[in-house]
């Protein structure tokens, strides 16, 4: 079982786009690292919507693996990510 911790912040730079970054810790694992993202959302029109706006986010996940008496690795990894905001 594997458990990833990414606490983090993010920021807003205007006209719907943000950007942030998560640190990464493995529980139970030698890896270790960080995630910086970009992210842009539009607002969803209407009153007493649920679902305030919609969105998407690019993420670049770069970890350090570090095992006893093991091979180093850097694995560095590109994700999407699309959703709504409430």
């Amino acid at each position: 079982m594997s458990l990833t911790l990414n606490p983090g912040g993010v920021w807003g730079i205007g006209h719907g786009f943000a950007v942030g970054i998560r640190a990464a810790f493995d529980v139970n694992s030698s890896q270790f690292g960080f995630t910086p993202l970009l992210n842009k959302s539009w607002t969803i029109k209407g009153e007493n919507q649920f679902f305030k706006a919609y969105f998407v986010e690019a993420d670049l996940p770069v970890r350090f693996n570090r095992p006893p008496g093991g091979v180093a690795t850097n694995p560095v990894t590109f994700a999407m990510h699309f959703g709504v905001g409430f």
